[in-house]
């Protein structure tokens, strides 16, 4: 008499291979998530940046750039500097086309909120408001370049995850360097960054 059916080999084989691949369709998973989660990450701090660096440059071409070797300024005119370790310029534009006439000086700086931990994973800080933090209280890890001009604060741009900015005068003083590092939190984890880089030269027209 034949007997059909699976013997307990065959069902406990086969359960095994529903297991290895449920836990496969899992990883897989979590990958394409991770995956997506980054992409969409770096294409929003593409985007912070680019309008930054926009607002950025409107005002900057017009700065006023040292004198080439053997020539002074306008009077009261003051050239570009680099001021805070390179973390900042000061900088004047003309007041009138026939420069005779200049702005107040203006500064832009590069603050953050966020600090490193001591042997951390993220030099720059992880990107979450973390207690002690918050210096201004408003709730928000500011990371961003402010705009000081006659005592007038104000934020640049909508960029508020900025990690790292530096300013640096090439060519004799004719182009501006500025780098940028922004990071932000990939989901709710905080062992996670997402990291963007960018740097944009902008030629001092004045």
């Amino acid at each position: 008499m034949n007997k059909s059916g699976f013997t307990l080999l065959e069902l406990t084989i086969s359960t095994a291979l529903l297991v290895i691949i449920f836990s496969l369709g899992l990883v897989a998973m979590k990958t394409s998530s991770a995956s997506v989660s980054l992409n969409r990450g770096k294409s929003q701090l593409q985007e912070e940046a680019r309008r930054l660096m926009l607002v950025l440059t409107q005002e900057l071409e017009q700065a006023i750039k040292p004198a080439p070797q053997g020539t002074t300024l306008p009077y009261g005119a003051k050239a570009l500097t680099i001021i805070n370790g390179g973390q900042g310029i000061r900088f004047q534009i003309p007041a009138n086309p026939a420069f005779t006439a200049f702005s107040a000086p203006i500064e832009y700086r590069f603050q953050t909120e966020d600090t490193p931990v001591a042997g951390g994973l993220f030099p720059f800080g992880n990107a979450w408001l973390d207690p002690g933090e918050d210096s201004n209280n408003d709730g928000i890890l500011n990371r961003n370049i402010v705009r000081v001009q006659g005592g007038q604060t104000r934020a640049l741009g909508a960029a508020n995850s900025i990690a790292d900015a530096t300013f640096e005068l090439l060519e004799n003083g004719n182009l501006l360097r500025i780098s940028l590092v922004l990071t932000a939190p990939i989901g709710d984890t905080r062992s996670q960054l997402v990291t963007y880089e960018f740097q944009r030269d902008i030629y001092l027209m004045n």
